[in-house]
């Protein structure tokens, strides 16, 4: 068949992926840019909202596009609940990781893993970092697989005594492979598209003690693309 209707799904499948997915696996760290020094240890608890305005990983028009049965086939979450834990060293370095779990039907798990190099930082003046992760996340409906791997360079300042503010600017690379059903026949979509570029604003306050804070991360990515995360931090 010279035109068959799987290369436009092909084509539609991607695009509409590639806005979604970066979402639902987006590194959200919601700290700042500073090194945490030696004795530094960090541990959060967060809820990460993905940004989608329903449980459908497609749009109507996509849904139909790709000739599926229901608009319900593909399925993502619209929100984690995510506890993460962050170690600093002697030198500016700092390591983290990250797990979440979905807070709806969908049952996905999601982990990832950071390494930060603060480039930067003195006394009163921007402090500037580049910071590299990856995040996978199993057990959504019709997704076998899907990583994400990000490298972004940030700013924090903070402008009065107990707030600190931040920006980022990175790319986010996506793969993954999804199983769909349409009229026809099950088929496996396997693809890595283009990078997405991302910008990332935050915001963190100290409202109790110097040893508990409180974030607010926003990313945005693109027209459709949106993620949030609240975060609650205890210095061990």
């Amino acid at each position: 068949m010279l035109f068959s209707p799987h290369i436009f799904a092909e084509s539609n499948l991607t695009k509409a992926s590639n806005n979604y997915l970066s979402q639902i696996n987006q590194y959200i760290l919601g700290d700042t840019y500073e090194s945490s020094g030696s004795f530094g240890l960090k541990f959060g608890m967060s809820y990460f909202k993905t940004g989608l305005k329903d449980s459908s990983l497609l749009t109507k028009d996509e849904a139909y596009s790709l000739n599926l049965t229901s608009r319900q086939e593909v399925l993502a979450p619209q929100s984690f609940t995510r506890v993460s834990i962050t170690k600093g060293t002697f030198l500016p370095l700092d390591f983290g990781a990250m797990a979440s779990v979905s807070n709806d039907t969908t049952k996905a798990a999601q982990w990832g893993a950071h390494v930060q190099w603060t480039v930067y930082e003195r006394f009163k003046i921007p402090t500037v970092a580049i910071r590299v992760s990856r995040t996978e996340t199993t057990g959504l409906t019709d997704i076998e697989s899907l990583r994400s791997d990000q490298i972004e360079i940030g700013t924090s300042y903070a402008p009065i005594p107990y707030c600190t503010i931040s920006a980022s600017f990175g790319r986010q690379w996506n793969e993954w492979k999804l199983l769909l059903t349409d009229y026809i026949e099950k088929k496996v979509e396997s693809t890595s598209p283009e990078p997405k570029n991302f910008v990332n604003i935050g915001m963190k306050i100290q409202p109790f003690t110097p040893f508990i804070n409180l974030s607010l991360e926003r990313t945005v990515s693109g027209e459709r693309s949106q993620a949030e995360l609240l975060k609650l931090t205890f210095l061990l």
